[in-house]
């Protein structure tokens, strides 16, 4: 069982990054999905749970190159901000789900409220923004 900091890749290609507990995702971790999607966040009893960035890959027609921060609750997308590709738009998400385009200084406010949330995102958030 897998315990404090390390590394797994799973049959799929999947790999994952992070903290572990009792062999369990948990803490902070990235994951990289086969497919390119990248999440980068928290982590609890082996589901995303908190607040975490999403890269959606270039192969999503829909959200190619999209960037999400939001929160899960118990693997379960919430409320949260998608940023187009090249950060001209802005959609504010519930459950997951855009809703409406929002103004960027909202995103951006909601951004930097998660930053101060977690230390571990805000680095991931450098390379973005």
């Amino acid at each position: 069982q897998p315990e404090g900091q390390g590394t797994f890749t799973y049959k799929s290609g999947n790999k994952y990054e992070g903290q572990w507990s009792k062999g369990k995702r948990n803490g902070n971790g990235t994951f990289n999905y086969r497919n390119g999607d990248i999440y980068v966040g928290e982590w609890v009893d082996d589901k995303k749970d908190g607040i975490g960035l999403y890269q959606w890959d270039s192969s999503h027609l829909e959200f190619c190159n999209c960037l999400d921060i939001k929160t899960y609750v118990d693997d379960e997308a919430q409320e949260g901000m998608r940023w187009n590709s090249d950060k001209t738009r802005v959609c504010r998400l519930i459950n997951g789900l855009e809703v409406e385009e929002t103004s960027k200084s909202e995103a951006e406010e909601f951004k930097d409220n998660a930053s101060m949330i977690s230390p571990f995102l805000f680095m991931a958030l450098m390379q973005y923004f």
